[in-house]
């Protein structure tokens, strides 16, 4: 027996994909990285989200060496992530959380996009 043999069948019931709240009002999407052909002059956007820690790891450590800055992670644990620039008088940070009940990690905070340092 198929759905055609059913009939009380009503497709107008079924769920139409929409990521609309009932009230009408659409859930934030946020952008999921994709990793571009290059890092090069690479715009940090607040909300990207990573699938993994690592992920989010492996592309701060290709950002650094594309764009030849010295960053270090501060405060990398199961919840958070701190990534500094250790280039003199640069003040460039960035805040990565984990989101809970979820492998994936969101980028929270970028204090700025462009280093005060050199190369």
């Amino acid at each position: 027996m198929g759905l055609s043999d059913v009939e009380e069948f009503n497709s107008d019931e079924l769920d139409n994909g929409s990521d609309s709240d009932e009230d009408g009002v659409e859930n934030p999407k946020f952008p999921t990285f994709k990793m571009p052909v290059s890092m090069k002059d690479y715009k940090w956007e607040v909300g990207t989200l990573f699938m993994t820690k690592v992920a989010f790891q492996d592309v701060v450590r290709s950002f650094a060496v594309e764009n030849c800055k010295d960053l270090t992670f501060l405060e990398s644990d199961k919840k958070r992530i701190r990534v500094v620039c250790k280039g003199e008088g640069c003040e460039w940070k960035m805040y990565c959380a984990h989101i809970p009940g979820e492998e994936t990690w969101q980028l929270r905070k970028v204090t700025t996009d462009d280093h005060t340092c050199g190369t």
